[in-house]
């Protein structure tokens, strides 16, 4: 297995899969482009030109990824829905001794994930680091940075993107609206009242956006983290503040139909009408992602901002794979990505990628 190239990109012939692939050819890092249709793959890969890759069809069932994967180092799998097609890799990633990043958003994967495979990751010295991605790693880095100002224990952590998604992003986001989210509240999980509409101020911008409190990463990384006692994210688009209502209904018809007919239902009607967008424009996909940190006599923000969040994601779970390959990894398990590879490290990657931080310390 020494010729084995070190990373898999589970799901690359996809949207965001395809980006991830583009940023490890960048960055010079040799990678098989997997998944399910050999064709597609292959048309993929042919748009790598000069890439060390080779595209490779696999069926999604544990034996066969785990047999994929091994000999490789860092699995990246970008196969959303998370809660439908995501265990299966994480458990044959560390069937095959891999390190694991994804790009999920979807806060009952990771809690599930969280709970599975945090010590078994940890016991073998592997990661288990999901949403490498635009969500929600920048809301972690910004987070990590607030608490770095002694005292500080309560964060709210905002999201305000461009009104721009997937296919696999929508349907991520409708399987998320139907189940139970969470914040941190005195240090427990608490459920999040679904659809509240909030406002907020963004950064730079001063422009008001409405926002959704939702079930994020943030929630997951600090669960059991003595220096967090409430941690709460929102989501500032007013596209998503507009389906408030469709997803208060969404809820209340699991009384009626099964979570499991439901998901079927919608992941089909997004699949007939949903068409993945084309590449993204810099000037049409600006956004700002910040934390508050506050403390009895502290307050720190820490505001990132930049463009085009699904380049992004490609882009930093590439860095964050080539990081894991060359050893530079503070904590194992399931962590965040900043937790991982350590805040101010992925902080200064983020600003050579042309991401730009502001960062306020009061107290």
């Amino acid at each position: 297995m020494a010729d084995k190239k070190p990373v898999v990109v589970y799901a690359a012939s996809g949207y965001t899969g395809k980006l991830t692939c583009e940023w490890l050819a960048k960055l010079k890092i040799p990678f098989i482009a997997a998944g399910r249709n050999q064709q597609k793959l292959d048309e993929a890969v042919a748009g790598f030109a000069g890439a060390d890759c080779e595209a490779v069809a696999v069926p999604h069932e544990v034996g066969a990824l785990t047999e994929l994967f091994r000999g490789s180092k860092v699995v990246v799998n970008i196969s959303g829905p998370f809660s439908k097609l995501g265990k299966d890799v994480v458990e044959a990633s560390f069937e095959a001794g891999c390190h694991y990043l994804d790009s999920t958003g979807e806060q009952d994967f990771m809690l599930d994930m969280r709970e599975l495979f945090d010590q078994r990751f940890e016991d073998r010295k592997l990661v288990l680091a999901p949403s490498t991605a635009f969500l929600w790693a920048f809301g972690a880095v910004a987070a990590e940075v607030c608490l770095e100002t002694e005292g500080i224990d309560d964060l709210v952590i905002v999201n305000a993107p461009a009104s721009l998604q997937t296919m696999a992003s929508l349907q991520s986001m409708a399987r998320t609206a139907r189940r139970d989210a969470f914040n941190l509240r005195e240090r427990a999980l608490h459920p999040i009242a679904i659809g509240q509409v909030h406002n907020f101020l963004i950064p730079f911008t001063q422009k008001t956006r409405p926002a959704l409190e939702i079930g994020a990463g943030e929630a997951t990384w600090f669960l059991g983290d003595t220096r967090v006692r409430n941690a709460r994210t929102f989501f500032a688009n007013a596209d998503l503040a507009r389906a408030a209502g469709p997803m208060k209904a969404m809820k209340r018809a699991e009384a009626v139909l099964s979570l499991e007919r439901l998901d079927k239902w919608s992941d089909g009607l997004i699949e007939r009408y949903k068409k993945n967008p084309g590449r993204e424009r810099p000037e049409d996909t600006r956004f700002v992602v910040y934390a508050v940190g506050e403390g009895n006599h502290s307050r720190a923000m820490c505001a990132l901002y930049g463009s085009m969040s699904y380049d992004v994601t490609g882009w930093i779970a590439a860095e964050c794979a080539r990081r894991t390959l060359e050893g530079h990894v503070e904590r194992y398990g399931y962590r965040s990505a900043p937790q991982a590879f350590g805040t101010r490290a992925m902080l200064r990657a983020m600003e050579d990628a042309g991401i730009r931080a502001d960062i306020q310390v009061a107290g």
